[in-house]
């Protein structure tokens, strides 16, 4: 009787550090996706900063194509790194 119920305890904490292992799993893939998604957003915000503070001598300010410059490069560097996420595998 007494080796029956160790066996039963040896069997649940088995089982008990089975599913602490798959909830690891899923929060490493959960928080891999959330950091891929910050660093994707990351230049952008950057860009953006940079773009719009209000100084005077910006090249791109006079320029009739400065605001599709601003856009492209959004999209550009937005859409590599989301790329370069999917194709590994990570987002």
């Amino acid at each position: 009787m007494g080796s029956r119920l160790d066996g039963l305890r040896d069997s649940l904490s088995s089982l008990l550090d089975l599913h602490l292992a798959l909830q690891g799993q899923r929060m490493n893939e959960v928080m891999r996706t959330l950091t891929a998604v910050s660093v994707v957003f990351l230049p952008l915000t950057f860009l953006a900063g940079v773009w719009g503070m209000n100084f005077e001598h910006m090249p791109e300010l006079a320029s009739p194509y400065g605001y599709a410059l601003a856009w492209g490069s959004f999209l550009l560097v937005g859409g590599l790194l989301a790329y370069s996420f999917k194709r590994r595998g990570w987002w």
